[in-house]
């Protein structure tokens, strides 16, 4: 879909609602902020009546912090929080990965927590050098915040933010909120 191809786009949305429907699922889980995003999203503008299904579609932060009451004994590592664009802008999703973190860990707020990592999609292998210029400054966030743990809820962000920590010679561990 983010390259044109509106037609393969729809088919696949097809085909994953009927998979859906036909499992009568009461949710559908995304550990990845861009699917999650473009299920609730696009997918009632590819495909008339997909609105139905919509409510279903949570990022795994929001169904462990909202559904599942999670608790654990908190860990001793210093944890700062990356807000994917896709989840924080696209979904509005701002507070459950924080509350599983809070609950988690020592959590520290970095300063600008949801400026863009630089990753965009595929937008970084194209534009390689922009991307590491925008991750510049989440760097800069990330060694200012003193955390032990970068957590974030998108994959793509995770390599980029990887990439970026390791281009600039920091050992500082990008994981999944989950």
């Amino acid at each position: 879909l983010a390259y044109g191809d509106v037609e393969a786009a729809r088919r696949l949305a097809r085909r994953n609602l009927e998979c859906l429907e036909a499992e009568k699922v009461d949710a559908v889980i995304f550990g990845c902020a861009s699917c999650g995003l473009t299920m609730r999203r696009d997918y009632p503008v590819l495909l008339p009546g997909a609105e139905r299904m919509v409510h279903k579609f949570i990022d795994i932060s929001e169904f462990i912090d909202g559904r599942l009451g999670y608790r654990n004994l908190p860990l001793d590592e210093k944890v700062t929080y990356h807000d994917p664009c896709h989840l924080r802008w696209g979904r509005g999703v701002r507070d459950a990965p924080r509350e599983i973190l809070r609950r988690s860990c020592r959590f520290v707020e970095m300063e600008r927590p949801d400026d863009c990592c630089g990753l965009g999609g595929s937008y970084s292998l194209a534009h390689y050098d922009v991307s590491c210029a925008l991750g510049e400054s989440k760097v800069a966030a990330v060694t200012a915040s003193g955390a032990d743990i970068v957590a974030t809820s998108c994959p793509g962000c995770i390599l980029q933010i990887q990439d970026q920590l390791a281009r600039r010679g920091r050992d500082t561990t990008v994981m999944h909120v989950a």
